[in-house]
């Protein structure tokens, strides 16, 4: 696959992605598992305090829907019971049991601080593990398209902070009753958003930032 220009505010799309219209979703990526992802510009280092938040309605498990290098980085591979962070020093996991299954859609929120993460389903706690630094190139897959995901993907999001679980600009206002926010305009550490409600060969960055 091939990035754009560095510095462009928008990312690559090596594959054909189906555009969804889905009820309080607005539109959606439909990622079908057969080298459909997102290749971001320029890598995102995700040190120290950190989240990432995404809207998934998954077909299948055993998915990349954050990664980077292939086997060394990513910050989202699900199975249908096990949620992985990884980076060069190993992995670890969130255990899901009987909280996700294909045809629904959910909000997955990660907050870390490069010691501990701790997961968010639709605006629940989960529980909290070792948290992993890895460095992030694509949506969807890993950065050379393998283990792409099988599922609709809405409204991808990086912070630089680990964000709150309840109050103003927190996990709970990023759920916001199941319906993702068509404004970030309280949260000063965004450092990227997809909505990923555009077709083309491109997808913008909301931010407006290089990625």
């Amino acid at each position: 696959t091939r990035n754009l220009l560095p510095f462009s505010p928008s990312c690559k799309i090596p594959n054909a992605v189906t555009i969804t219209t889905t009820y309080k979703y607005t539109t959606a990526l439909d990622f079908n598992g057969s080298g459909d992802y997102v290749t971001l510009n320029s890598s995102i280092n995700l040190t120290g305090n950190k989240t990432v938040s995404d809207w998934v309605n998954p077909n299948s498990f055993g998915d990349v829907y954050i990664g980077g290098v292939q086997g060394i980085d990513y910050y989202t591979y699900m199975t249908s019971s096990l949620l992985y962070i990884k980076d060069s020093t190993g992995f670890d996991y969130f255990n899901i049991t009987g909280r996700i299954s294909t045809g629904s859609w959910y909000h997955i929120c990660i907050t870390g601080d490069g010691t501990n993460a701790t997961l968010y389903i639709n605006g629940d706690f989960i529980s909290t593990i070792n948290d992993k630094n890895p460095t992030i190139d694509a949506i969807g897959a890993y950065s050379n398209g393998a283990f792409s995901a099988d599922a609709k993907m809405s409204n991808v999001q990086i912070f630089n902070t680990a964000l709150p679980a309840t109050g103003s600009n927190s996990v709970e206002t990023l759920y916001n009753n199941g319906s993702p926010l068509n404004s970030m305009s309280g949260f000063t550490s965004l450092n990227g958003w997809w909505k990923l409600d555009t077709g083309g060969s491109t997808i913008t960055d909301s931010v407006g930032s290089k990625n």
